[in-house]
C-alpha cells in the first residue's frame, strides 16, 4: 500500500536542509559548523555541500545566510538537549485500535479479527489479480505483448510488439482495487521494452480521461486494478503466454504491511477511509 511503501510518511524521506544528507536533520549537521568556521573569519568555504552555484560570488550571501540559520538551529537543539528531561505524567491507557479503556492494541481481539480478515482479503485479491494479469493476459517478466501507441498530438496509431521487463508484483495488494487514490491505493506498474526503449504500459484510460464506454478488457482489469498508471502505449493483447502456476507464497506475502497498518490506524479511521469496506468485500471473494 502506498503509505507503507513510503515508510509511513506522506512525503519523501527528509534530508538535511543545509547539506542535503538524508541521514540526519539540519540540527545535527556536521558540515555547517565546519563551514561556519570559514564564515566567522570572513572566508568563503572551499566546498559547497548542497548546491554548486553557492560557489559563485553572487550566491555567497545566500550561502552565508543558510549556514547562519543552520548554526542557530544546531545551537538551540544542543541547548535543549542539555536540559534535564521532564518527567512524563502518567495517563490512562486505552486501545489505539478500537478505543476500549480495558485493553491496549497488544491484546485487542477486534484488531486480531480485522487483521485475519485483511490476510484473507489480500490473498483472495492476489489470486484474482494473478488470474487476470498472468493467466489470462500473459503479463509477466519475459512475455511478449502487443501494444498500441496512441498520441493526442498526432494522427495515426502505431502497433508494436514489446517485451515485458518489469512488473511490481512485490507491491501489489488488495488496495489496488481501491478507487480512492491516497495513502492506501497502489498502482499497477508494468514496464515494457519497445524498440529498445523502456516504456510504461497502460491497460485502460482512467476514469478522469475516459470519453467512451469501457471495453470488456478494461472492465476486467478494473475489477482488480483501479489505476494502471499512464503510458504512451496501451496493452493490445498477448503474443506468448507461458504462465507458470501461482507460487503459493506470493498469495500470502505482504502481511507485514497489514501488521503495520493496524498499529498505525484506528478501526474508525480505517472505516471512514473506506478500508474496512474494501476488506469486507474481498474477504468474501472466492
Amino acid at each position: 500500500m502506498n503509505i507503507y511503501e513510503r515508510g509511513g510518511t506522506k512525503n519523501s524521506p527528509p534530508k538535511c536542509s543545509y547539506c542535503r544528507n538524508p541521514n540526519h536533520k539540519a540540527r545535527e549537521c556536521d558540515q555547517a559548523p565546519k563551514d561556519w568556521e570559514y564564515w566567522k573569519n570572513k572566508q568563503v568555504p572551499p566546498y559547497a555541500p548542497a548546491v554548486n552555484w553557492w560557489t559563485q560570488p553572487r550566491y555567497w550571501g545566500e550561502w552565508y545566510t543558510k549556514c547562519a540559520k543552520t548554526m542557530d538551529s544546531i545551537e538551540r537543539y544542543q541547548a535543549q538537549q542539555a536540559l534535564p528531561k521532564a518527567k512524563r505524567k502518567a495517563t490512562s491507557r486505552s486501545c489505539g485500535f478500537c478505543g476500549s479503556k480495558h485493553h491496549t492494541r497488544r491484546n485487542c481481539d477486534k484488531m486480531q479479527d480485522f487483521l485475519a480478515d485483511c490476510y484473507t482479503a489480500n490473498a483472495n485479491w492476489r489470486r484474482k489479480a494473478y488470474e487476470v494479469l498472468v493467466q489470462k493476459h500473459g503479463i509477466y517478466v519475459g512475455s511478449a505483448v502487443k501494444v498500441k501507441k496512441t498520441s493526442t498530438y498526432s494522427t495515426g496509431v502505431q502497433d508494436a510488439v514489446a517485451l515485458v521487463t518489469d512488473v511490481n508484483f512485490d507491491k501489489l495488494n488488495l488496495f489496488c482495487a481501491n478507487a480512492r487514490w491516497g495513502d492506501y491505493s497502489q498502482r499497477l506498474l508494468v514496464a515494457v521494452n519497445v524498440n529498445g526503449h523502456r516504456q510504461m504500459l497502460q491497460f485502460y484510460n482512467n476514469h478522469y480521461h475516459r470519453t467512451t464506454s469501457p471495453t470488456p478488457l478494461e472492465q476486467e482489469f478494473e475489477t482488480v486494478f483501479k489505476d494502471t498508471g499512464h503510458g504512451q502505449y496501451n496493452f493490445n493483447g498477448v503474443v506468448t503466454n507461458g504462465s507458470t502456476p501461482l507460487d503459493p507464497s506470493w498469495v500470502t506475502d505482504y502481511r507485514d504491511a497489514f501488521d503495520w497498518l493496524v498499529k498505525k490506524r484506528s478501526y474508525d479511521r480505517l472505516k471512514e477511509e473506506g478500508i474496512v469496506k474494501t476488506v469486507e468485500h474481498w474477504k468474501n471473494v472466492s
